[in-house]
C-alpha cells in the first residue's frame, strides 16, 4: 500500500474514536450511560457496574476490559 493509503486508513480511525469518544460524553452529560457502565449517583460519572460474584467460582468477575481492583471494584485495564 501507498503511504498515502495509509495515512487515509489511520484518519478514518483518528476520526472514528475522536467521535466515539464525543458521543460518550454527550451521552454522560445526558444522564445516559453505555453498558456495562452506570451511572454513579455520587459523582455524575459513567462508571463501571461493581464487580459481581461468578456463580460458578468465588472470585469476582467484571466486563472486559475491566478487572477488580484490591477495593473489589471495576477498574479499566
Amino acid at each position: 500500500m501507498s503511504k498515502v493509503t495509509l495515512s487515509f486508513l489511520l484518519l478514518i480511525v483518528v476520526l472514528q474514536v475522536l467521535l466515539v469518544k464525543g458521543d460518550d460524553a454527550a451521552k454522560e452529560k445526558a444522564g445516559l450511560c453505555r453498558p456495562p457502565l452506570v451511572k454513579d449517583t455520587a459523582t455524575g460519572k459513567c462508571i463501571v457496574r461493581a464487580a459481581q460474584r461468578s456463580s460458578s467460582k468465588s472470585s469476582f468477575a467484571c466486563p472486559s476490559p475491566w478487572f477488580v481492583n484490591g477495593e473489589g471494584k471495576c477498574v479499566r485495564a
